[in-house]
């Protein structure tokens, strides 16, 4: 018997070397593009997760500054007349006009009742801690406005009407440093 060999028919032919190196490389180009933003998305989860974070930190300075009046604020962070100030303070390439002290929270820093006599400095540094804020700080400045003329000479935070706070949490992420900032106001109660 003699065998018989057919030529195939062109659908059962298979494919080339040539077609089969363009579809692997058309497969790579569209894998590489879905891994790239695989990568790009979980970079971007995180930075969220992190700012959401900050905002939650900075949510709960702002709660526990709401229940303080204009003086409680002055003992609980340990602000007299003798306090050191500074004119138009520039902090973060922001202008604060005015004269103000600034406060700086940070995550190595160990608060005592000496240098944190309401206990807030070490409560929020503990959320900042607990949060993984690398090289996290709390920066709090304080501006005292519509200031009468003083009883005291040389007096300055104990006579202004209103006292603007503000607040920012900083923290290292990746390549970048991060910023979340908030405001509030206090007045003077009679």
């Amino acid at each position: 018997m003699r065998a018989h060999s057919r030529k195939p028919l062109p659908a059962e032919r298979g494919f080339n070397l040539v077609e089969v190196m363009i579809a692997m490389a058309v497969m790579g180009t569209v894998m590489m593009s879905i891994l790239t933003l695989f990568f790009l998305s979980q970079r971007n989860v995180y930075s969220g997760k992190q700012m959401t974070q900050a905002v939650a930190v900075g949510t709960r300075i702002l709660e526990d500054l709401s229940t303080m009046t204009e003086d409680v604020v002055y003992s609980n962070f340990g602000i007299t007349n003798a306090t050191p100030r500074v004119t138009d303070r520039s902090l973060f390439g922001v202008v604060h006009p005015g004269e103000s002290a600034l406060i700086t929270i940070n995550t190595t820093t160990t608060y005592t009742t000496a240098n944190d006599p309401g206990g807030y400095f070490a409560r929020w540094q503990a959320l900042m801690n607990t949060n993984r804020f690398a090289d996290g700080k709390i920066y709090f400045i304080l501006t005292p406005t519509n200031q009468v003329t003083p009883v005291v000479p040389n007096s300055f935070f104990t006579t202004a009407q209103f006292l603007r706070i503000k607040g920012i949490v900083e923290w290292n992420e990746a390549t970048r440093t991060r910023r979340a900032s908030f405001d509030t106001a206090k007045s003077k109660r009679p």
